[in-house]
């Protein structure tokens, strides 16, 4: 908060950085956490999505729209998502359920 309040953070603190996140999607991903540190310079996000490829567009079109705050997406961590495997089912294509990590 008091980085906010003498202005680190921006005039507008971090609702530049939270707009652009919420303009930019990937069906079948989704957040369930979302850090920025760094006075906005980094940004690390966790969650879930139904297929692994999806993960890898949605960190191709962050870095495309976070390039204008100096954060660039480096590293991602995929695991398997057995809640969701269990929850999906057979129909329709093949998943690959995974929980992420980008950083």
């Amino acid at each position: 908060m008091n980085l906010l309040r003498s202005g680190g953070g921006g005039s507008e603190g971090y609702s530049g950085h939270l707009t652009t996140l919420a303009r930019i999607s990937e069906d079948g991903v989704w957040l369930t956490g979302v850090k920025i540190g760094n006075a906005g310079k980094t940004v690390s996000l966790a969650g879930r999505s139904l297929r692994h490829e999806s993960v890898l567009r949605y960190a191709q079109r962050l870095n495309e729209q976070f390039s204008a705050y100096g954060v660039q997406f480096t590293a991602v961590e995929l695991t398997p998502d057995v809640a969701i495997e269990g929850a999906a089912g057979t129909a329709g294509p093949a998943l690959s359920p995974v929980a992420f990590k980008l950083f």
